[in-house]
């Protein structure tokens, strides 16, 4: 047998069957790109087509004059004959699409048409059949289907020209509803679905796509579930085809359920309105806490200030007795009472000048005069200022080869009183007899994290002592007042406040201080201050005195 793209053409029909005409006819036919066949009364076949042939992979002369039964079988010949009868009996736009086996075993989908017809002499009715096959096109939308049944999509195609409308069982199923519930007008039944809300939303994109305004559009609307809930959509419109005069002939849209995403937005901008409330409630609180505690930190300054001052008048006068007592040539145990009490009075002195200080750092009211100084004098000053104690107490110090130009731009009294307390702490609390306090001032890129192009740069001035230096927990407190850090036990004497007082007027005047330590081997402190601009004149050192 030869196979169906081998297959003669059709040979003229057998007498009593229709007479072809010509063979014009037969070739128009033989290259139709559908297969045709006829048949008679008896469901024998009477012509068949190229395709025809191929179709059953036999020739011609195989299929004409057997009957459909005798070469497709018994499973379909009742809706066969259903379908014959109808034809020959005039039914119009007899149309039926239909899954079957071809001649080589593939399973193939075909639109069939079929037209009844009269010739002959005498006259007789044969049935005719044109048939599309449509496998691929059927198979192409198996495949899509299983795409979007499996991500939830639905899909829905609109032709203006037959006003059809169709869509997948996805689309339904999306609003609660199955193929079984559509009325015949489902494109008016689906709009209505639409929430009212979005609907003037809606058709204003479908109105954009008719106009001609674009080809695509997307946009999110809510629709009524059957179950009475709101379901939120993502939709995609396109354009699939436009007439001449640019209006859409066919319209086609992707949908896809989105409440679940939509829900998460709406729990976020919950979260997040929530968040912004107690963010302004806890600033409010915070900012409330700050002026509370500016109003108790000024009524603090404000009583160490007056209570200092307070103290300072019997106390000098105190000290005024002291020293009349002593010049009026006591001697024994009186003259040491009295200088127990000068020095008692003298320490008491010291610790008010410091709240006093600390006081008008805090609350704001020391002004500075920020101007050139030589900070190498300054600190060779303040050496032979300190030297006399530095000699009672074992203690040399080394303060050599100073930078001739080392100028820093701060206020020169404050910054003294910087100098003298560092010196003075590093010569307390040298534990090594005899000890060493080296100073050393040496030049620096910039002060840090205040890095500026064509910034004349920083001095730093450094302090290394050889006392018993400081363990990490105490370096974290060494800047906090009336913190001693434990040297309160000692014989050193002191307020706690210098370093607090140094580091807030350093501060002040722009700079940074540090300090490092290991226990046993001594500390450093490192003050940083910004470099005094070239040709800026000096403020020469003015007379100091210690305590």
């Amino acid at each position: 047998m030869r196979t169906g793209d081998d297959a003669e053409p059709a040979p003229t029909p057998r007498p009593g069957g229709p007479q072809a005409g010509d063979a014009q006819l037969r070739a128009m036919l033989d290259g139709h790109p559908s297969w045709v066949c006829g048949v008679d009364e008896q469901m024998r076949y009477v012509f068949v087509n190229a395709n025809f042939c191929r179709l059953l992979n036999r020739p011609a002369a195989e299929i004409l004059g057997r009957t459909a039964d005798e070469l497709l079988g018994e499973e379909g010949s009742a809706a066969r004959w259903d379908v014959l009868r109808r034809t020959l009996a005039g039914e119009p736009e007899l149309r039926v699409e239909r899954a079957y086996v071809d001649g080589r075993g593939r399973d193939r989908v075909s639109w069939i048409s079929y037209h009844g017809v009269e010739h002959g002499t005498p006259p007789r009715r044969y049935a005719y059949a044109f048939g599309f096959d449509i496998t691929e096109l059927r198979q192409a939308q198996q495949r899509v289907s299983a795409v979007t049944q499996g991500v939830g999509v639905g899909l829905w195609e609109y032709s203006r020209g037959s006003g059809s409308f169709e869509c997948n069982d996805v689309l339904l199923a999306l609003v609660g509803h199955e193929p079984a519930d559509l009325p015949q007008d489902h494109r008016r039944w689906l709009s209505a679905r639409i929430d009212p809300r979005d609907r003037e939303r809606y058709m204003g994109r479908l109105a954009g796509l008719q106009q001609g305004a674009v080809d695509a559009a997307t946009g999110l609307f809510r629709a009524l579930h059957r179950d009475g809930r709101t379901v939120w959509f993502e939709e995609r419109l396109r354009v699939l085809a436009r007439d001449a005069q640019g209006q859409p002939l066919r319209v086609a849209g992707v949908v896809q359920d989105i409440s679940a995403l939509k829900a998460r937005e709406e729990e976020l901008e919950q979260l997040n309105r929530e968040l912004e409330s107690r963010i302004a409630q806890r600033t409010q609180a915070l900012a409330e806490a700050k002026q509370e505690a500016e109003r108790a930190n000024a009524a603090k300054s404000e009583f160490l200030s007056h209570m200092s001052h307070e103290l300072r008048t019997p106390l000098n006068a105190v000290l005024g007795f002291a020293q009349l007592l002593q010049l009026g040539g006591l001697a024994g145990e009186a003259a040491g009472h009295v200088r127990q009490i000068m020095h008692a009075g003298q320490q008491l002195l010291t610790l008010i000048d410091g709240v006093l200080d600390l006081a008008a750092v805090e609350a704001g009211r020391i002004v500075l005069h920020p101007e050139a100084v030589d900070l190498a004098a300054l600190v060779d000053e303040c050496c032979r200022l300190l030297q006399p104690v530095a000699q009672a107490a074992e203690v040399d110090l080394q303060a050599r080869e100073l930078p001739a130009d080392a100028r820093v731009h701060a206020d020169c009294a404050r910054l003294r009183q910087v100098v003298l307390n560092l010196l003075s702490n590093a010569i307390k609390y040298n534990a090594a007899r005899p000890g060493c306090v080296r100073i050393a001032i040496e030049r620096v890129e910039t002060l840090p994290g205040a890095g500026t192009p064509g910034a004349p740069g920083a001095w730093r001035l450094q302090v290394a002592d050889t006392g018993r230096g400081m363990d990490a927990e105490q370096l974290a407190r060494l800047f906090e007042p009336y913190d001693r850090l434990g040297a309160e036990r000692s014989a050193v004497q002191g307020s706690g406040l210098g370093l607090t007082i140094t580091r807030s007027l350093v501060e002040r005047m722009g700079g940074t201080i540090e300090a490092s330590s290991t226990p046993g081997l001594g500390s450093t402190f490192r003050v940083q201050l910004p470099a005094a601009a070239g040709g800026a004149p000096l403020s020469p050192p003015a007379p100091a005195r210690a305590g």
